[in-house]
């Protein structure tokens, strides 16, 4: 099993994993870096030790009970609705909007919460699709920093990997493309890279999971052709998205 040990490097602690877990949990599954992050520095070996223990005795239980802890994040409540997933344990966590506020309180629910997959879900805009649909996203990019890649900063984050790992995209396809950035899309000709969708929380979330290697999808109902009275058109179509979310969540499977 996965335990640690206590390295001093310039009179600070600092902890690494000495071994792999063979006998508790099946050997491909990845153990998410937030088990390690709630102020390790702050513990001693031993606490470390057993915060561990604790976790891998939480995922004996799941897996005995074939229940998974999903986080499901949202940008406003005016989105969520009455959302449920048959045979899975939910969480919410309302981020605010904006990049900011969403990397904030997601790594802040992921350390409480400890879910197996997050869920983000909420409205777009999009050029390709029609209001009404529902794109299952994967693959994100920061439509912002992209003004400045020249700058070699990146901007672009895939999911894809870790969901087929975690075995969660056998009946459900993620493939679509999330533009996120902090402003609301109006306008094409500041959209960036074409994507299937635009909003202005995805990416935010998408990093803090793949830096703490946490599966994530986001499922955004369409509510407005950008260019076309965006935000008028978006306020009207809420309850259309709230409604249109809890059925599509009610009849997934992973």
């Amino acid at each position: 099993m996965y335990l640690f040990t206590k390295n001093v490097s310039n009179g600070r602690q600092r902890y690494a994993f000495s071994s792999k877990i063979s006998r508790f949990v099946p050997v491909n599954l990845s153990i998410p870096k937030y088990i390690v992050m709630k102020r390790a520095h702050d513990l001693s070996l031993t606490q470390v030790n057993n915060y561990l223990a604790s976790y891998i005795e939480y995922l004996n239980v799941k897996i005995k009970n074939n229940e998974m802890k999903i986080l499901i994040t949202y940008a406003l409540e005016a989105e969520k609705g009455n959302i449920q997933i048959p045979g899975c344990s939910v969480v919410f966590c309302c981020t605010g909007i904006g990049k900011v506020s969403t990397a904030i309180d997601t790594y802040e629910a992921l350390l409480k919460n400890m879910p197996d997959l997050v869920l983000n879900v909420g409205t777009a805009g999009t050029f390709r699709h029609q209001v009404g649909d529902i794109v299952v996203c994967s693959r994100f990019f920061d439509r912002d920093l992209e003004k400045i890649s020249n700058l070699g900063v990146h901007f672009r984050i895939d999911l894809t990997d870790e969901l087929h790992h975690a075995g969660l995209l056998k009946h459900i396809k993620a493939e679509g493309l999330v533009s996120t950035g902090d402003t609301f899309q109006t306008d094409h000709d500041e959209s960036g890279i074409p994507a299937d969708v635009y909003d202005m929380e995805s990416f935010a979330a998408a990093q803090v999971c793949k830096r703490l290697n946490v599966p994530y999808m986001s499922v955004k109902y369409v509510t407005d052709i950008i260019g076309r009275n965006s935000i008028k058109h978006w306020e009207e179509k809420l309850q259309d998205g709230r409604d249109g979310l809890a059925e599509f969540l009610m009849n997934i499977r992973f």
